[in-house]
């Protein structure tokens, strides 16, 4: 995860058979966890492997303080 700067905010690594969904949700826990980030996020920019409403959901669940997810 990087912010709007590029700069690193995160890095989890995962085995090449996680899915993308899956290692998202460990990034996030990781950030609630470690800096207390995610409730600082406004705007979440992911592709198209991030779809689907329970990911969505888990992110708004997560987010508290997101204002999109595009």
């Amino acid at each position: 995860m990087v912010d709007t700067l590029g700069l690193v905010l995160m890095v989890v690594v995962t085995a090449a058979n996680v899915p993308e969904q899956a290692g998202a949700k460990l990034v996030f826990a990781r950030l609630h966890k470690i800096r207390n980030w995610v409730n600082r996020l406004v705007v979440i920019w992911v592709d198209g492997g991030y779809q689907g409403q329970d990911f969505i959901r888990f992110v708004i669940l997560s987010a508290h303080g997101l204002q999109e997810l595009p």
